[in-house]
């Protein structure tokens, strides 16, 4: 972790103007090389390149935020029977692209970690709870495939039987994502939450308050099946930051006049909510 850190200051000195990609390939980069044992060398990896196209298809053709997010089979569920070639289909024919194209990604990183335990090059990883002695058993192999493929991104859940839920009668197969949003900015738990106020988190609160307002428990999903790699996602973020802020200053860019250019604040997305592309001088 502390080389992939060391390599991104190095890269955030070089090519300040390109932070956001240097961003990128640190977090997807360390998410893969503890997965697949695949260590990135360059902004341009296919690993990284087709995880990223596996992202943007679910955070924006598949699950986005509503109206665009809401597909006409979801209104009317018998539409799911109708052929391919049917009009009104089209759902159906780019819901098979989109599959074809996320379990590529999952299974060409599979197939490469499981190559480089055969030649011996592999380094310990998620990966390598495979007994490369003995044959995989197929089930196996699809927990592992897909497991895998969720600690680098993501996927979507859904209810495995019919549900209710306060007035709501939740369907079986139902696709269910937690308002995350909204218990992150509880104006009651925080008091202006868009504002950037650090010292609501001062550790010196009450405990019950200090629980109550700890985004951990929300942020990386609930029960079994919260996120995986948790520890790594906070032990990471955490070297990152203190490294850069203790490393390197970063300032607002100045226009030909001499004039503080402050960003736009906003988001290109309502499910991993990334912000818009800004400039800084670093």
């Amino acid at each position: 972790m502390e080389s992939e850190v060391h390599a991104l200051l190095q890269r955030l000195v070089t090519a300040p103007e390109d932070h956001a990609r240097h961003i990128c390939r640190f977090t997807t980069g360390l998410a893969i090389l503890v997965i697949y044992f695949h260590r990135v060398t360059s902004n341009d990896d296919e690993i990284v390149a087709h995880g990223k196209a596996s992202m943007d298809l679910l955070v924006n053709e598949m699950a986005p935020g509503p109206p665009k997010g809401i597909w006409a089979v979801d209104v009317f569920p018998f539409l799911k029977n109708i052929p391919e070639w049917f009009p009104f289909a089209g759902f159906k024919r780019k819901a098979a692209l989109w599959r074809a194209h996320m379990a590529e990604f999952a299974d060409r990183s599979l197939r490469e970690a499981m190559q480089r335990m055969i030649e011996g090059s592999a380094i310990p990883s998620l990966c390598s709870i495979i007994p490369h002695d003995s044959d995989v058993v197929a089930e196996e192999e699809y927990i592992l495939r897909w497991a895998a493929n969720s600690m680098f991104g993501g996927l979507p859940h859904c209810v495995r039987k019919d549900d209710q839920y306060a007035d709501y009668f939740i369907p079986n197969g139902s696709i269910v994502m937690a308002n995350i949003m909204a218990m992150t900015r509880d104006e009651k738990l925080f008091p202006s939450p868009e504002d950037f106020i650090p010292d609501r988190f001062d550790v010196t609160v009450d405990e019950a308050v200090r629980d109550a307002t700890d985004p951990r428990q929300w942020i990386f999903g609930f029960g079994c099946r919260r996120c995986p790699d948790v520890h790594l996602a906070e032990a990471s973020t955490w070297l990152a930051l203190v490294s850069t802020v203790s490393a390197l200053d970063g300032t607002h860019p100045i226009d030909h006049n001499g004039d503080i250019i402050l960003p736009e604040i906003k988001y290109d997305n309502m499910v991993f909510r990334t912000p818009s592309a800004f400039q800084c001088q670093i």
